[in-house]
């Protein structure tokens, strides 16, 4: 049973002094007020969330060594395939593993979050058992919310093209009835109009395509939340109550997504110019142009597993505090989440 109190005994308090105003006087919060919470927080407990997101990115370190080693010793077993197709078999379950461990650490970051926000009695070690018996769950809702993007973006796109496709005919029979074949010839001045009407609507289908996707992954965006307060919903069940939440809210988690990408993106782009270094030397006469790819690759795996280690505490923190809010505004907290 998880009881609010007022402060764990020993620990540090979270000094978050306009989180009350922000719930007083408005509801929900606007985006400023949850990206700004989340930034507070994460400042304030860097020293512990970047302890976590250490641990997570070891986890996620350990995938990228069995696959080097496996592009050294796979050659090596060309006479044995089915040992081959073992040590495949073995890494991919080891590697799920792995990452269901890096959202254990993730969740962990979540629970440790809403705690402050609820001023919930639970020390540190308390919340990382509870999310460790999650492992699975968290992988599972991973793998959920993958296939869904996966059947979303395949599916808009197919309406959107199919769409495109029927405007094309129809623009084509307009053109064609008004002004009959000769329209339609390669130097015909309607020519150059048809081309511009069948950019533009390209635009705008594919301006169409990606709001919608975005929006609808936007509302599975802390997924991983609700199971990690909620700890009986199972993978099924924390997609359920993301989207259940996020009802009439897509828009704004689509903003407060751009929102967080754009201050993560002063990181990514020196992390991004980094993994350049290598071909800026094969220019100048350096390394060879195959070395030069490899360190390319391995720095942009260096890169990756950093920028993840410099973010993951605010994006934990932002999809927290959101998470707090949409429950806060819809159910209000007077309630037992665990029952």
């Amino acid at each position: 049973m998880r009881n609010p109190t007022n402060q764990v005994p020993g620990q540090l308090p979270v000094q978050v002094t306009s989180l009350s105003q922000y719930t007083r006087l408005k509801q929900p919060l606007s985006i400023g007020d949850v990206v700004s919470v989340g930034l507070a927080i994460t400042r304030q407990r860097w020293p512990l969330f970047c302890g976590i997101s250490l641990r997570a990115v070891a986890w996620l370190v350990i995938p990228v060594l069995g696959i080097t080693l496996m592009s050294v010793v796979l050659p090596s077993m060309r006479r044995s395939p089915g040992l081959a197709v073992l040590a495949v078999v073995l890494w991919l379950v080891a590697s799920l593993y792995c990452f269901g461990k890096y959202l254990a650490n993730a969740g962990l970051i979540s629970r440790l979050v809403f705690n402050d926000l609820t001023q919930t009695e639970e020390s540190v070690k308390d919340a990382a058992r509870v999310t460790r018996s999650l492992t699975w769950s968290y992988l599972g809702a991973s793998l959920i919310y993958l296939l869904i993007a996966v059947v979303v973006s395949f599916s808009l796109a197919f309406i959107f093209s199919l769409a495109f496709f029927l405007l094309l005919l129809t623009l084509g029979f307009i053109v064609g009835t008004i002004g009959g074949t000769g329209l339609l010839s390669p130097t015909s001045p309607m020519m150059g109009f048809f081309g511009v009407i069948t950019i533009i609507v390209a635009l705008l289908l594919i301006l169409g395509y990606c709001t919608g996707l975005v929006w609808i992954l936007s509302r599975f965006f802390f997924s991983d939340v609700p199971l990690s307060v909620e700890t009986k919903l199972g993978s099924i069940g924390t997609i359920g109550r993301s989207w259940a939440l996020s009802e009439k809210s897509g828009f704004r988690l689509m903003t407060i997504t751009t929102v967080g990408f754009l201050i993560t993106l002063p990181i990514n782009a020196i992390g991004q110019m980094v993994t350049v270094i290598p071909f800026a030397l094969d220019r100048s006469g350096g390394a060879s142009a195959g070395l030069a790819t490899t360190l390319s690759s391995l720095l942009n795996v260096l890169v990756t597993l950093g920028i993840t280690l410099l973010t993951l505490g605010f994006w934990q923190s932002v999809k927290a505090v959101l998470y707090f809010d949409l429950l806060n505004s819809k159910e209000g907290l007077g309630l037992d989440l665990e029952n």
